[in-house]
């Protein structure tokens, strides 16, 4: 009998631990290059990016699609959602240029 192999975005949250007071401070963090850790969310380096400045954010709960998300926590998603885009674009480019905000939903999402 196999096991399915661990959603990989649980190990990362499951590895870096909430910080006590979070920031918008990247470091070098258990299996991923964490940007923000809190008790709800988790932002990181794509192993396998698509541009520059290619981040992950997450909730910790392990959730298939975004419409699974319970409305406090897509609270909190939208409150840090665009001060680490800022945080990124700003290191990345300098705070200006144009990016993109996807949402994957599901294991078969593009």
């Amino acid at each position: 009998m196999s096991e399915n192999p661990p959603c990989p975005l649980c190990v990362v949250a499951s590895t870096s631990p909430p910080a006590p007071n979070p920031t918008i401070a990247a470091g070098a963090a258990a299996s991923a290059y964490v940007v923000l850790s809190t008790p709800s969310v988790i932002s990181f380096l794509d192993i396998a990016p698509l541009a520059r400045g290619h981040v992950l954010l997450c909730p910790r709960t392990h959730l298939e699609k975004l419409s699974d998300v319970p409305t406090e926590e897509s609270a909190v998603l939208g409150f840090w959602l665009p001060i680490v885009s800022r945080a990124v674009m700003r290191s990345v480019y300098g705070g200006k240029g144009s990016w993109n905000v996807v949402s994957a939903n599901g294991t078969h999402a593009p």
